[in-house]
């Protein structure tokens, strides 16, 4: 299921730790009140955020590179700091490169 709000916030809160942003976690931890969630911190492994982020851009990577028709088509590598309108942009032209292969391979 999708992560809540107070998992989300675990996370990041977890993240800043990790990373040695005591002091931002520590400013996260009390205004999100990562305290008072009923998350068990010692079930979650280490890097858990990152490696979300990594596997979400990876989906994202996979569902780019697929045509709306299942075929192949080539992509740009994802930027998280590609504007939604560029990244828009860059889907509209695979998909008309897409169709001209398709229509150059059926004649």
């Amino acid at each position: 299921g999708a992560a809540r709000g107070d998992e989300l916030n675990f996370l990041v809160y977890r993240y800043l730790h990790e990373s040695g942003f005591r002091h931002s976690a520590f400013t996260f931890g009390c205004e999100s009140l990562v305290n008072k969630s009923n998350i068990n911190g010692a079930k979650i492994a280490p890097g858990e955020l990152v490696n979300l982020v990594q596997r979400g851009i990876m989906y994202t990577e996979l569902e780019r590179s697929v045509a709306d028709d299942g075929t192949d088509c080539e992509a740009a590598p994802y930027s998280l700091t590609a504007s939604a309108r560029e990244s828009k942009q860059q889907q509209q032209k695979q998909a008309q490169r897409a169709a001209q292969q398709q229509q150059q391979q059926q004649q």
